[in-house]
């Protein structure tokens, strides 16, 4: 499993390095990916989905959970919550997806998900909304 991150600028650089380093502590591969910041948040969260297929793409057998730059590892992964199945998941609250942490098994149904989150992506939408338009709707089947 490897843990998949992005960041836009110097300070969630920083963000990033530091999950970074908390996944070294308990030797948890991670990867942090730059993308061009865009003109507000977002735009820049609508990149979402072209991050993970990029992270994907590099590493195409591994399963991957996908986390915001601020997030830190704070436990082994022995001692995490089983992860969902075969296909991409998301956490709820309030019954709305959100896009903080994602799973995405390296299957194709997972990656298809991906792409077409991708594709309905605009950069005056909410990542997350277009999520959940499209998991609403059955276009994509998610796990929670």
């Amino acid at each position: 499993m490897l843990i998949a991150t992005w960041y836009t600028d110097d300070f969630y650089r920083r963000e990033a390095e530091r999950l970074v380093r908390s996944c070294l502590r308990y030797d948890i591969a991670c990867l942090a990916i730059k993308v061009e910041s865009k003109v507000g948040w977002v735009a820049n969260c609508a990149q979402k989905a072209m991050t993970i297929i990029r992270a994907a793409n590099m590493l195409p057998t591994t399963d991957m959970l996908f986390l915001d730059a601020d997030a830190v590892i704070v436990q082994p992964v022995s001692e995490w919550p089983k992860m969902p199945g075969l296909r991409l998941a998301a956490r709820r609250r309030d019954g709305r997806l959100l896009t903080g942490s994602l799973w995405v098994p390296a299957v194709d149904e997972a990656r298809s998900a991906v792409w077409k989150w991708q594709k309905a992506s605009r950069p005056d939408e909410w990542d997350q909304q277009t999520l959940q338009v499209l998991a609403d709707s059955g276009e994509i089947d998610m796990d929670e």
